[in-house]
């Protein structure tokens, strides 16, 4: 993917987010709604973000979609973190946190967005850091988490991408055509008119306008 994408305008914009988001593309339903939250419902098995409109700026819609939708490859589908049947307590909570931040961080700095911290996942940090002092497998399975959503997020985007520079090319391809097609009407209609201009029929014609033309000079002489 460019990494450049949809800079140019305003508000920065990923082509095959949006795209992927439009059309529902990704692992489970999207809704864009105007209010204020966003969250990944286990349950339901869905994302709620507020439109885009809502934000700041592109980047941070960006990223908190990238959030949301880390959360959403924990489904028991994909890597089964979390199971709709159970609850969560709240260590796994403040762990699910970790992995959806380090994820949304991580495509965030591939794409040169600027990713700010989440203003809920300030309150983790303490669990985060208790949790990684009592066991240092504890971040090593949170990174392996990371690497299995980033892997499932890269995956989605690129097939996206795949499915838009094709549609470019042939929605190129077709504009070619149909300017050929053009082109060839063009020449047919400039031929049809040579081929009438020079036919038997045509010249005869001409014969004949120009002996009535000398036909009336010839008469206007003898006046």
């Amino acid at each position: 993917m460019d990494q450049n994408k949809g800079r140019e305008g305003k508000m920065f914009s990923l082509p095959e987010l949006d795209a992927m988001i439009d059309e529902q593309k990704w692992i489970c339903p999207i809704e864009l709604k105007h209010q204020d939250n966003a969250y990944y419902s286990i349950s339901r098995n869905m994302i709620l973000l507020p439109e885009k409109s809502q934000f700041k700026d592109g980047e941070s819609f960006t990223s908190n979609a990238f959030h949301e939708m880390s959360h959403s490859t924990g489904h028991k589908d994909y890597t089964g973190r979390f199971d709709p049947s159970k609850g969560m307590d709240s260590a796994a909570v403040a762990k699910e946190e970790l992995i959806a931040e380090l994820t949304s961080a991580l495509q965030c700095s591939r794409l040169s967005i600027v990713k700010h911290l989440k203003d809920d996942s300030a309150v983790y940090l303490k669990s985060w850091l208790d949790s990684i002092q009592e066991s240092p497998q504890f971040l090593k399975t949170v990174l392996m988490d990371v690497k299995k959503a980033s892997t499932i997020l890269d995956q989605k985007l690129n097939e996206m991408s795949e499915i838009l520079a094709d549609r470019k090319e042939q929605s190129q391809s077709q504009t070619q055509d149909d300017d050929r097609s053009e082109n060839v009407d063009e020449a047919k209609v400039a031929s049809n008119e040579v081929a009438a201009k020079t036919s038997p029929e045509h010249s005869e014609e001409q014969q004949e306008n120009t002996e009535e033309t000398a036909i009336r000079r010839s008469g206007g002489m003898r006046r």
